[in-house]
């Protein structure tokens, strides 16, 4: 699956359809937060799931402490709703799912990297 962007109950639903089709395994592509309401609604699902995630750009920048996304948008008014989204999110996720995101690979999805991350 792509971003999550804090879209809990969308993940919900995706994870309800993977069940009915007995999925193997579930893979998550970053991006657990941003943009929707209820940040740390999505990471209890995401564990509970047993999927396995990359780090996005997001989540990074959420477990570093970072100011913004790095979204790396090139106007300005994308810039202003892209802060006010990140400040959303970076207050209403608790710092254990923004550790939690540091435990992402970046790069590739590793049979040994932590669940639900």
């Amino acid at each position: 699956m792509g971003g999550v962007y804090n879209n809990w109950l969308a993940l919900d639903a995706l994870l309800e359809d993977a069940r009915r089709r007995d999925v193997d395994a579930l893979f998550c592509l970053g991006d657990m937060g941003g943009f929707g309401p209820h940040p740390d609604r999505v990471f209890p699902l995401l564990r509970e799931a047993d999927v396995q995630a990359i780090q996005g750009n997001y989540d990074e920048s959420l477990a570093m402490g970072r100011t913004d996304c790095g979204c790396g948008y090139t106007d300005p008014r994308d810039n202003h709703y892209a802060l006010v989204s990140y400040r959303y999110t970076f207050r209403n996720t608790s710092t254990e799912n923004r550790r939690g995101s540091a435990a992402c690979p970046a790069i590739a999805v590793s049979t040994s990297a932590p669940t639900g991350c």
